[in-house]
């Protein structure tokens, strides 16, 4: 097997130890012997230099060539389906099969969802689109902008008190909705006002609102053929875009009273928690240093002198800070900015990694009890979704349900696992619905692994020693699972910095073609998570999308300490499920009672 060579540091590579094959098997003359060695040098000082194998001489003996023929498409005209264009457009609903309500258990569940038991019958909605800027011509907050739309809509209320103020609602975005009544002085010209409101550092801005008419009013009486077409299924009254538009303003006037008792995120609500007895809570705010007490160098000019970051605050911008007790913040660039004019934009989060994840799911699983109650206790709060006590919803003419709709469901029976004809997984054996239990048998359908195949080492904790480990283990759990895993033929080892990623991918390609038996790769990937994704993509479009359409890869993101340690068996075990079925094994198969 063909082995490339470590680079000391970032500069001249050094003598690579011997060919890898040797201390994967037992004896050291285990290299393919057809296969000769030629030494290729990149270009870069970023990627090792790599030592590759020329083609070996039974070319189309492995599994390339029959992966090269099964994805080269016959005919580039295939038809996906026999669907034709009028049953595309078709509102038809499918037929239900006659063997339903045969299998499984049935049950009554609770859904979340409360009938809408009133409808507004009829009326005019008025629709006006509304527009806050601010001097830049920034986009605001939604919190902000929902303040700004609450003042003017107190004024504008108590300037014209002969208008119903729960008749008028607003979208959170850009549009306002009012039932049978049209706003004074307001046309498709629109208005202008002027608001002030503190902007992110707390001091007072002036922002611009805008509002004219818009578009034709939607008439609420439609919702009167609703009962003969589910009755009768006649739709020939019905026009679905106006009835998109009446579900859309029915939603927002569902929303509007608890808009503004809410966080908004993406299109869901979060409800603040209740304030505490002192009207304070517990915050961890980190280790910084207080504005008070956080210094840093000044320069004016050609002087330069030592300030705290609440005097400078009030000698360069005249801001006095309410909390100078509270830490600061390090920007990215090294300034210090105080936690008092710190605005969080929503959805602005930091990704987190895959155990955050997974314990963020842990903590915030609740039973179905409990989920319920919490529902309930939502519904039944007037500053939430008490829709019986919400003034928007009676002036609506809107009516919903107190309680949860119940409907009927099947439990299934959980289908039988068939691992081998001697080896079957029935659901009775299982302690716990759903759950599964690992097991070492061998495949339903193991596949043929390839012969010639390549390890490609990206990552920078595991050297050439770990990487044998690696495929040892592997090997042991793939026996087990009645796979025979040679050893690598071809190992590929890089260091691969953020100005050398195309450098690599170009000396794997060159690698691609000197090797075309080669039809696996496994890749180790590097940690870095700023080169980790980039490597992914233009790896997978290399060797699957535009080298031949044959060469498979699987992909290994190591996680903390992992390959250092012995390597857990579930882990590869996982890995190889996927090898397998990559390669047209089977892992399994279902049967379906």
């Amino acid at each position: 097997m063909a082995a490339s060579q470590k680079p000391k540091g970032r500069g001249r590579p050094r003598q690579c130890t011997p060919a890898y094959p040797s201390s994967l098997t037992e004896s050291s003359s285990s290299t393919v012997s057809k296969t000769t060695h030629d030494t290729m040098i990149s270009t870069t000082d970023n990627v090792l230099q790599v030592i590759k194998s020329s083609p070996t001489s039974n070319s189309g003996r492995d599994r390339g060539t029959d992966l090269k023929q099964k994805y080269q498409a016959a005919d580039t005209h295939w038809k996906v389906s026999d669907l034709t264009m009028a049953e595309f457009n078709s509102n038809v609903r499918p037929s239900k099969p006659d063997e339903q309500k045969s299998i499984g258990q049935e049950i009554q569940v609770k859904v979340n969802y409360f009938p809408i038991l009133g409808f507004p019958r009829r009326g005019l909605v008025y629709q006006y689109d509304i527009q806050i800027k601010n001097k830049m011509n920034l986009k605001l907050s939604r919190d902000l902008q929902r303040a700004l739309y609450q003042s003017w809509w107190n004024k504008f209320c108590q300037e014209y008190p002969q208008l119903h103020k729960y008749k008028i609602v607003f979208d959170n975005e850009h549009m306002i909705l009012t039932l049978d009544q049209l706003l004074p002085n307001i046309d498709e010209t629109g208005i202008i006002e002027t608001m002030s409101a503190p902007n992110r550092f707390g001091r007072q801005e002036e922002h611009e609102i805008l509002i004219k008419l818009v578009g034709k009013p939607v008439d609420l009486s439609l919702l009167n053929f609703l009962d003969e077409f589910q009755q009768t299924g006649n739709n020939n009254y019905l026009n679905h875009d106006d009835l998109k538009r009446i579900k859309h303003i029915l939603s927002v006037v569902l929303h509007e009273q608890c808009s503004s008792n809410a966080t908004y995120i993406c299109n869901r609500l979060f409800f603040a928690q209740p304030t505490l007895d002192n009207k304070y809570g517990d915050w961890d705010l980190g280790l910084g240093d207080a504005a008070s007490e956080q210094t840093f160098s000044w320069k004016q000019g050609e002087q330069e002198s030592i300030v705290t970051v609440e005097n400078y605050y009030k000698e360069h911008y005249g801001i006095i800070l309410k909390y100078p007790t509270l830490p600061t913040l390090r920007m990215h660039k090294g300034a210090f900015v105080p936690m008092e004019l710190i605005d969080i934009q929503p959805i602005k989060v930091k990704r987190i990694t895959d155990e955050q994840r997974a314990l963020l799911c842990l903590k915030s699983t609740m039973t179905p009890s409990e989920y319920c109650q919490s529902i309930k206790e939502i519904r039944q709060n007037e500053k939430q979704q008490n829709f019986e006590q919400d003034p928007f919803v009676a002036a609506w003419n809107l009516n919903v349900d107190v309680n949860m709709l119940i409907i009927s469901a099947r439990v299934l029976p959980s289908p039988k696992i068939i691992y081998t004809n001697q080896f079957h997984v029935n659901c009775d054996q299982n302690q716990s619905r759903g759950v599964w239990t690992n097991t070492t048998t061998p495949f339903h359908t193991p596949t043929k692994f390839p012969s010639i195949w390549a390890l490609i080492n990206l990552s920078s904790s595991l050297n050439m020693e770990l990487c044998k480990k690696f495929y040892n283990e592997l090997s042991s759990v793939a026996s087990g699972r009645g796979i025979d895993c040679p050893p690598p033929v071809i190992y590929e080892e890089y260091r691969v910095q953020p100005d050398s990623i195309s450098h690599m991918i170009t000396t794997i390609k060159e690698m691609m073609e000197h090797n075309t038996d080669c039809k696996f790769f496994i890749t180790i990937l590097p940690e870095n998570n700023n080169i980790r994704d980039k490597i992914y993509g233009d790896l997978k479009k290399l060797c699957e999308l535009e080298y031949g359409l044959g060469i498979v890869t699987q992909m290994i993101k190591l996680k903390e300490n992992e390959g250092i340690n012995r390597w857990n068996y579930s882990r590869l075990n996982n890995i190889l499920m996927k090898i397998n079925t990559k390669l047209n094994g089977i892992n399994a198969v279902l049967q379906v009672p």
